[in-house]
């Protein structure tokens, strides 16, 4: 009994010294009418303990040193070194490759460089394709081994491409837009001068996602995928051999050169043959659509929101090279998309209607008039067939006349962000007239905005 009466009161003490503390035994909040605790936190919304927030400290990247002083920080630096061995030609040439002032910079990455382009491979100022031994980033994009350096000798404001390429971004239409980055480029430790940096287009997940893997009873072009450029260049490219690396339409006088899938790609010359020859044929078919207009075999055939997207870009940007050259176009029909898409759109350096004399821009006169003579052979139903030209104007209003102004904005801010590059670039380029960069520079600005006003009354 006495043991009892003892356990009964040391009970009593406890509950006793417990309500001294609010009632709960864990010091924690006092409890509401509801029951929930006076912060009314509900418990489905607690962190799970596998959804916990990593406290891992984030990801660092030390900076990496440059063996030269460069006169500005706006931008980043991309360094390459090759011991001193030209890059004059389209051979590789080996490589090492630094990537500095940037939040992930890269130290001595292997790899090897050559020319690139076709008539800016001519120009003073060189283009270059480089290729890492292994997929690195670049300022967060896809990991990848093959990537560009635009020159943009032909653009002395050198953000033609960087604003067509934004602009082109804006379209849901488009897989795979290219992104442009502006960098400071040496070359052995000479400054070559402000590059736009992007992907290279081509078969790869990430970019153009074509692969697919060919198989003896293919026989039809719906069994395959492809990404093709129309480029009056091709013939004259090292190794170039009709029917292999490119082909002739004489249908619309225009040369077409294969991208994906190579011979090499392939387990027999009998299959590649077979595919090659569906290939053309179908092309051929559907160019001779595209010239009479014929709306039912395009509306079946052919991605016409990519055309129409990739023809609104264009006029825009005034373009004057896509009636011949630097046209991409793919087909999935190994993924069971059997439509002809337009895209991703490139080169822009030479625009704004101007005409050609393979100089950077000096005369300011452009007229702001498009010549359908010198549209691309695919844009001609989107000026003859009042379907097509229905659903260009539809797109216009709807998309690009807002986008156009985005994409001022941040061309001019880009501008403002990197006015030393610019100068540095137009001292190493072109000397010999101090304001063309301002010029051109200010001309674009006014260009652009001059262009939406245009298409606002013609197409809103």
């Amino acid at each position: 009994m006495k043991r009892f009466l003892l356990i009964l009161f040391l009970c009593l003490l406890v509950s006793l010294l417990m309500g001294c503390r609010g009632g709960d035994p864990s010091g924690g909040e006092t409890l509401s009418e509801s029951g929930s605790t006076a912060t009314d936190i509900p418990t489905d919304t607690l962190p799970q303990a596998d959804t916990l927030p990593d406290t891992a400290e984030p990801e660092t990247h030390p900076p990496v040193e440059l063996p030269f002083d460069c006169p500005t920080d706006e931008l980043p630096v991309i360094s390459i070194q090759t011991n001193g061995i030209p890059v004059d030609s389209k051979d590789y040439v080996d490589m090492t490759l630094t990537l500095a002032n940037t939040a992930e910079p890269l130290a001595e990455v292997g790899g090897s460089i050559r020319l690139r382009g076709n008539s800016t491979y001519e120009f003073p100022k060189k283009p270059y394709r480089i290729r890492l031994d292994q997929k690195h980033s670049f300022f967060g994009l896809d990991k990848a081994k093959s990537w560009v350096l635009l020159a943009d000798w032909l653009d002395p404001s050198a953000l033609h491409n960087y604003a067509a390429l934004t602009l082109a971004g804006t379209s849901d239409s488009f897989d795979f837009v290219p992104t442009p980055h502006k960098v400071n480029l040496y070359l052995n430790g000479e400054y070559q001068g402000l590059y736009t940096l992007c992907e290279q287009v081509q078969e790869q997940e990430g970019r153009l996602d074509l692969e697919f893997t060919p198989r003896p009873s293919m026989k039809e072009i719906e069994d395959f995928n492809f990404l093709i450029c129309m480029n009056h260049n091709a013939p004259e490219k090292p190794g170039a051999e009709e029917g292999v690396t490119y082909f002739y339409l004489s249908a619309c006088d225009r040369y077409f050169e294969l991208e994906y899938p190579r011979r090499e790609d392939f387990p027999s010359e009998t299959l590649f043959r077979r595919f090659f020859t569906a290939m053309e044929d179908y092309m051929r078919e559907t160019v001779i659509a595209f010239m009479g207009s014929d709306r039912a075999y395009l509306t079946k055939n052919v991605d016409t929101d990519t055309l129409i997207d990739f023809f609104i870009v264009d006029q825009i940007m005034g373009d004057r090279d896509h009636h011949w050259k630097s046209v991409f176009l793919y087909y999935r029909g190994a993924d069971e998309d059997p439509m002809l898409h337009f895209g991703p759109p490139w080169d822009y350096d030479f625009c704004m209607f101007t005409e050609w004399t393979g100089e950077p821009n000096r005369e300011f006169d452009i007229s702001n008039d498009f010549n359908p003579a010198e549209a691309s052979v695919f844009f001609r139903p989107l000026l003859e067939n009042s379907y097509f030209s229905r659903k260009v104007r539809t797109r216009y209003k709807n998309h690009f006349s807002e986008a156009i102004t985005q994409v001022i904005q941040q061309t001019e801010a880009c501008a403002a962000a990197m006015p030393e590059s610019l100068r540095l670039n137009q001292d190493a380029w072109y000397g010999d007239e101090p304001t063309l960069t301002e010029e051109n520079l200010s001309f674009f600005i006014r260009y652009l905005k001059a262009r939406k006003a245009i298409l606002d009354k013609r197409w809103t």
